[in-house]
């Protein structure tokens, strides 16, 4: 997949083709280059912090939440990005605040 978005210091880049993506992602997104710039390089603490701040301020309710999901489900996933599924699901459980310990620990 091509990069939609970017972060670098001092700057955000966007490209032209996140703009065709549905609203809710295309925040998410930026929100999670904004993490980012904010928190440092760590891919799963830029999803986390993206989907929280969504949640918080309102902007992102629980049903869209999946909408993100179908974006991201397919993705395979590359040096610094986690496969999709795992991804969608690592979300999801930080949008729910169950995300203090990411990844999991295994099941017993």
């Amino acid at each position: 997949m091509r990069e939609m978005a970017a972060a670098a210091p001092d700057l955000i880049l966007l490209s032209p083709r996140l703009f065709a993506l549905p609203s809710k992602v295309q925040l998410f997104i930026y929100a999670h280059e904004c993490a980012h710039y904010a928190l440092g390089s760590n891919e799963a603490d830029a999803d986390c912090s993206a989907v929280r701040t969504g949640r918080d301020e309102h902007w992102l309710d629980r049903d869209e939440v999946s909408e993100l999901g179908r974006y991201f489900a397919n993705l395979r996933g590359d040096s610094t990005h986690v496969p999709g599924p795992s991804r969608v699901a690592h979300i999801v459980e930080c949008f729910d605040g169950h995300a203090d310990e990411w990844p999991p620990p295994p099941l017993s």
